[in-house]
């Protein structure tokens, strides 16, 4: 499914497109598609890389208690 939306682009960004039309002979709305797809699946994978580094952080120790006390350990700092 397609979803129809619209969009205001700066004069420059316009221009830019149009360039890019005439020499890939794609229309414009494919060529802003691919670039927010690109785009989204850059952040999505940067966001994955992120957590993962978070997660191989493996950090130990800490009061046994913290999942259950976390609020009233954060007040005291």
């Amino acid at each position: 499914i397609m979803r129809r939306t619209q969009i205001y682009l700066p004069q420059g960004i316009y221009d830019r497109l149009a360039l890019l039309k005439q020499a890939t002979q794609f229309s414009m709305a494919e060529i802003i598609r691919t670039i927010i797809e690109k785009h989204i699946a850059d952040e999505e994978a940067m966001m994955k890389e992120s957590l993962e580094d978070l997660a191989d952080l493996k950090i130990t120790g800490g009061p046994v208690d913290l999942s259950e006390n976390f609020n009233s350990y954060l007040a005291r700092k």
